[in-house]
C-alpha cells in the first residue's frame, strides 16, 4: 500500500512538472492516467522492486523544491584541517621551524624596503624671520635658548622659573633687533667656549656671522633711539637688546660700554615708571638688576638701581621660615665665628646670616629636587647683594668689615652673576679684595688674631680662589691658603670642606674648591706637601 501510494504522488509530481494532465482512477491500488496524445506514463504494480535506477529517479523527482531555503548540515573536517591557523597569525609562528625566516623577521633583511620620502626642511622652515639670516645659525639659537636658563643661573636647577611667558619666542619673528641680537650672544657664547671659557680679549673673538649680527644690532638700536617711536624705544625687546650689548661688554672685558648701555637702561626704566612697573616680568626684572650689579662690581661705584632709598627701598630678603634672620643680636655666643659676627656692623652682619642660611637652603634643595619659586631669587640676589654694594666706602679699606663685605659680595656674584662655564674678569672687585686681605695678614688675622677667627680667614681665601683671583694672584694667595689650613688644623679637603660649610652651595664650590685645596699644596718643585 504505502509503494503504490509512493508511486501515486511521484506521478503527480512528475505530471506537474512535465505539464501533462492526468487524472487518479478510483481504485485506491492502481492508479489509471488518461491517456494524452504525445505523452506516455506506464505504471507497474509488479510485486518486485524496481531496480536502483528506477528508485533513484522516483526520489529525485519526490524531492524536487522541498529542500529549497535549507542550509545543509556542514561535514566534520578532519582533525588536522580543523587546527589550521588564521590567516592572520604571525609567519613567525607559522614557520618557526625555519630558522632562516626567524633570522629575517628579527633583522627585517627578507623584507622589501618602503620607500618613505625623506625628510625635507626642519621644524623652522615654515618660520618666517623679521630679517635674513642662516639657518645654521636658527638652529644654535634654538640650542641655546632651550639651555639658556641653565646657562645664564648658576643656580636654575633649584628654581621653578616662569615658563608661561613666550614672549620671548614670539620675538624671534617680528623684532629685527632682537633676532639679531640673539645671533650675535649666541656666537659670542659659543666663541667663549671654544676657547676654555675664557673672557679676555683673546677669547672673546665672534665668527663672521656674529659680527655681522653684531653690526646689524647696533645700526638697529641706533635707529630706534632716534625715532620718534616711544612705544617701539621703551618696549622689553629693546630692553632686552640693549642688556644683551651690554652683557657682551662686559664678556668682553669693556667695563665702560657696559656701564653706558646700562646708563641707557637707567632712562628707559624711570620713563616706564621705574622698577615697580617691572614687577608683573620678573625674568625682565632679574635682567636688569644683574647687569646693574655687575657693572658696579666691575667698576667700584654704586649702583644704579635703588640708588635712592626713598623713591627706590631695597627690596626686602625673602619671606621664608628657612631664610628669617633677626633683627635684634642676641648673647651669649659660645661658637667663635658667631661671636665675631656679632662685632660686625649690623647690616654686615645680617648680611652674612643670611647668605649662610641661603646657601643651606640651596644645598637641602639640591639635594631634594624641590624648586622654590624664582621670586625667592630675585629678593635673595637683591636684598644682599644690593645692600652689601651699598655700603661701598662705609668702612675702613683694609678692615676685617670690609674684607667681609668683599668677601661676601664674592660670593654672591659666584652664585648670582656669572655664567655657566665662564668667570667675569672684574676690574674693582679683585683689587679691593687684594688690599684688604693684605690689611688682615698685616694685623695678624692669618693666625686668628685680632677678632677674626682663623675659619673665616680660610673661608675669604678660598672665596677669593674661585670667585674673584685669577692665575696672576696664585704666587701669594696658595702660600696663604696653604698657612691657614695649617692653622685651622685641616689635614685633608674633607677636613678643609667642613670648615668652609658655614658659607658653601656644594653644586658650585665642591669641584672648583677642592681644585684650589690642591694647587695650594704643591710647592715649586710640583710635590705635593701636606699642610
Amino acid at each position: 500500500m504505502r509503494w503504490a501510494t509512493s508511486i501515486i504522488s511521484a506521478t503527480e509530481t512528475a505530471r506537474d512538472i512535465l505539464g501533462a494532465s492526468c487524472r487518479l482512477t478510483q481504485n485506491p491500488l492502481i492508479g489509471k492516467l488518461d491517456r494524452t496524445p504525445g505523452m506516455h506514463f506506464i505504471v507497474s504494480t509488479d510485486t518486485n522492486k524496481a531496480d536502483a535506477g528506477t528508485r533513484k529517479l522516483i526520489r529525485s523527482h519526490v524531492m524536487l523544491g522541498k529542500n529549497l531555503g535549507k542550509s545543509r548540515p556542514k561535514k566534520k573536517r578532519p582533525q588536522q584541517q580543523q587546527q589550521r591557523p588564521p590567516q592572520d597569525a604571525q609567519p613567525e609562528r607559522a614557520q618557526a621551524s625555519d630558522p632562516e625566516l626567524e633570522r629575517q623577521l628579527r633583522t627585517g633583511s627578507g623584507f622589501m624596503p618602503v620607500n618613505v620620502p625623506g625628510r625635507v626642511g626642519s621644524d623652522l622652515s615654515f618660520v618666517h624671520f623679521p630679517d635674513v639670516i642662516d639657518p645654521a645659525m636658527v638652529r644654535d639659537i634654538m640650542t641655546f635658548s632651550q639651555t639658556s636658563k641653565e646657562i645664564l643661573f648658576p643656580l636654575a636647577t633649584c628654581f621653578a622659573f616662569d615658563r608661561e611667558n613666550k614672549t620671548w619666542w614670539v620675538a624671534l619673528t617680528v623684532d629685527p633687533a632682537y633676532l639679531n641680537a640673539t645671533a650675535f650672544v649666541t656666537s659670542a657664547y659659543s666663541s667663549v667656549i671654544h676657547s676654555g671659557g675664557k673672557t679676555s680679549a683673546t677669547g672673546r673673538q665672534l665668527s663672521a656671522a656674529g659680527t655681522m649680527h653684531f653690526v646689524k644690532t647696533l645700526r638697529m638700536v641706533r635707529e630706534r633711539l632716534a625715532s620718534d617711536n616711544q612705544e617701539l624705544l621703551l618696549s622689553d625687546g629693546t630692553i632686552f637688546v640693549i642688556l644683551m650689548l651690554a652683557m657682551y661688554a662686559m664678556l668682553s672685558g669693556d667695563g665702560a660700554t657696559a656701564f653706558h648701555h646700562v646708563e641707557g637702561l637707567r632712562r628707559i626704566v624711570k620713563l616706564r615708571g621705574g622698577i615697580r612697573s617691572f614687577r608683573s616680568n620678573e625674568k625682565l626684572l632679574i635682567e636688569l638688576l644683574r647687569a646693574d650689579m655687575s657693572v658696579a662690581l666691575n667698576g667700584g661705584h654704586q649702583p644704579l638701581f635703588f640708588s635712592d632709598p626713598f623713591l627706590e627701598p631695597f627690596l626686602p630678603y625673602p619671606d621664608h621660615p628657612a631664610l628669617r634672620v633677626p633683627q635684634a643680636r642676641t648673647t651669649a655666643k659660645e661658637d667663635p665665628i658667631d661671636r665675631f659676627v656679632d662685632t660686625l656692623h649690623p647690616d654686615l652682619a645680617i648680611a652674612w646670616t643670611f647668605t649662610q642660611r641661603f646657601s643651606s637652603l640651596m644645598n637641602v634643595t639640591a639635594a631634594s629636587g624641590v624648586r622654590l619659586p624664582q621670586r625667592t631669587l630675585l629678593h635673595a640676589m637683591t636684598a644682599t647683594t644690593y645692600r652689601l654694594l651699598g655700603m661701598h666706602g662705609r668702612f675702613a679699606p683694609t678692615s676685617a668689615d670690609e674684607a667681609l663685605r668683599l668677601g661676601l659680595l664674592g660670593f654672591c656674584a659666584h652664585i648670582f652673576l656669572r655664567w655657566k662655564y665662564m668667570r667675569i674678569e672684574y676690574t674693582y672687585l679683585p683689587v679691593a679684595y687684594r688690599a684688604a686681605l693684605a690689611g688682615l695678614e698685616l694685623e695678624g688675622c692669618v693666625e686668628g688674631g685680632n677678632g677674626m677667627p682663623p675659619q673665616v680667614v680660610l673661608w675669604l681665601l678660598m672665596i677669593g680662589a674661585i670667585a674673584v683671583f685669577g692665575d696672576a694672584d696664585a704666587g701669594w694667595l696658595r702660600p696663604w691658603m696653604k698657612a691657614s689650613c695649617g692653622v685651622c688644623g685641616a689635614q685633608s679637603w674633607e677636613d678643609v670642606r667642613g670648615i668652609l660649610k658655614m658659607i658653601w652651595v656644594d653644586k658650585l664650590h665642591d669641584e672648583a674648591g677642592k681644585e684650589a685645596y690642591e694647587a695650594c699644596l704643591v710647592d715649586d718643585e710640583g710635590i705635593t706637601v701636606p699642610p
